[in-house]
């Protein structure tokens, strides 16, 4: 059974947006690259999916949750002892679609505009992807833009960046079989409660560092990781221990 087929169970509450699902996924595969348009073919099936776009029982948690059930599948099966999460956000950019409504502020520049979406994925450690086991979209209200001078008083559920937090959550739900799960994050989840809530509740996580965080003991750690001795080499694309 291909990963495609795994989707014939989606259930929207109505058969026939269920199979319309299930070939519009199929023609945007086959053409990941192209419009709708061009993966659909004819008009007749690009005015289809338009159609079930547009279908208010087309909801993300749907979709969402039946990758999930998917990629849990995968993982069990895949007899991988180690699984990889890594995580991280996309933004996607409208700006140029000036009479849209409902999209939000995102990077640097005041007037762009769109949507964000933060994804965790599972892949084994030879690269392979299992699929997504969390995501999230949300609009950044223009009132959002310049919080971040102010992110030291504010609570950790009050910031966007919570994110980082909640993925790792529902990344570890469900049954993952014998797997363990490792969560990995650049620079922007350098985040004390990330590590807090990871440590407490057992996960395993590899983060690029940002801060020159206190270790617990006298030392920082880049003085401490400094100290250690190396635990291997990369160069090119072989790793050597």
């Amino acid at each position: 059974m291909d990963y495609l087929q795994r989707f014939e169970g989606i259930n929207f509450g109505h058969k026939t947006l269920n199979e319309r699902f299930n070939r519009t996924l199929r023609q945007l595969a086959g053409d990941p690259e192209g419009s709708i348009n061009k993966a659909c073919g004819e008009p007749s099936q690009s005015k289809a999916a338009y159609r079930m776009i547009a279908n208010e029982k087309l909801r993300e948690e749907t979709i969402i949750s039946t990758h999930r059930d998917v990629t849990l599948e995968h993982i069990r099966t895949s007899g991988e002892p180690v699984v990889l999460v890594p995580q991280d956000t996309t933004e996607f950019n409208y700006t140029h679609l000036e009479h849209t409504s409902g999209l939000g502020c995102i990077g640097s520049n005041e007037n762009l505009r769109g949507i964000l979406m933060h994804s965790a994925i599972a892949v084994t450690p030879q690269g392979g992807i299992l699929g997504l086991l969390g995501q999230q979209l949300w609009i950044r209200p223009e009132e959002e833009r310049g919080k971040k001078r102010t992110r030291k008083q504010r609570l950790i559920e009050d910031k966007e960046s919570f994110r980082w937090l909640e993925t790792m959550e529902q990344a570890e739900s469900g049954d993952h079989g014998e797997a363990q799960l490792i969560h990995i994050c650049d620079r922007e989840g350098d985040i004390y409660e990330f590590f807090d809530k990871a440590a407490r509740e057992g996960c395993l996580f590899l983060i690029r560092r940002t801060y020159n965080r206190n270790t617990g003991e006298s030392d920082k750690i880049e003085t401490y990781l400094n100290s250690q001795p190396s635990a291997g080499m990369y160069q090119g694309n072989s790793i050597y221990l």
